[in-house]
């Protein structure tokens, strides 16, 4: 469903559960982020963040997201510790749809994974590709490189975060820059993109796994007998 509001005040739309059609999000046009391959939009309190994938519905896509955002979900949250993950992993919450488009909702990203205003990267995503490489820093406020410390501690998180995923029998074949948010300065970390994760053995198609020269997925790791 589609709301237009008058008197100049923004058009917001309405997405339902893909489990419970009376369970809905509202959501707001403008502001919205186009990407390769989703729309990313929010809702009026910036709080959280409605993806809408491009092109065709897929279902087996929409079921393997339905466990994502259930079962699995239940798996990393559930047991001991489940707070200290939550904050570090940005988590779909519930699987939506809005006019024939599939998509998620998930929790938006806080301010101190965007560059401050005003720098050169201003409200740019601090996407590891930032603090890759020595070449890459250079774009990088100064204040915002972090020292060793803080490096440190985001190598840290990462491999906490991944290592709960393995342990739960959870890949994510998409481990890249993108999904991999970082700050030095502040030493803190959050684990991106987990709509594509995937089981072995639940009866979904892996999306793909994708090594790349920054992040090496262990699963893509050939191990001899």
């Amino acid at each position: 469903m589609t709301t237009t509001s008058q008197r100049g005040r923004p058009v917001t739309f309405r997405a339902s559960s893909t489990l419970d059609p009376a369970d809905t999000v509202e959501f707001v046009a403008e502001g919205a982020v186009a990407g390769s391959a989703r729309d990313v939009f929010f809702t009026a309190d910036r709080g959280r963040a409605v993806s809408l994938y491009l092109g065709e519905p897929d279902p087996g896509r929409r079921k393997r997201l339905e466990e994502v955002c259930g079962p699995w979900r239940g798996r990393v949250f559930g047991g001991d510790g489940g707070d200290y993950y939550r904050g570090i992993m940005n988590w779909p919450e519930m699987s939506v749809e809005l006019g024939g488009r599939e998509g998620y909702v998930s929790p938006a990203y806080g301010g101190k994974f965007r560059f401050r205003e005003g720098s050169e990267l201003g409200g740019v995503l601090k996407e590891g590709y930032w603090f890759a490489s020595a070449r890459n820093m250079r774009s990088v406020p100064a204040e915002e490189r972090g020292r060793l410390l803080g490096t440190l501690n985001v190598c840290l998180l990462l491999s906490r975060a991944v290592g709960r995923l393995h342990g739960e029998g959870l890949l994510l074949p998409g481990l890249s820059s993108q999904s991999c948010l970082a700050s030095p300065s502040s030493g803190d970390f959050c684990l991106a993109g987990l709509d594509a994760l995937w089981m072995e053995g639940s009866g979904h198609d892996c999306p793909g796994i994708l090594p790349n020269p920054d992040y090496l997925p262990p699963e893509a790791v050939p191990i001899s007998p």
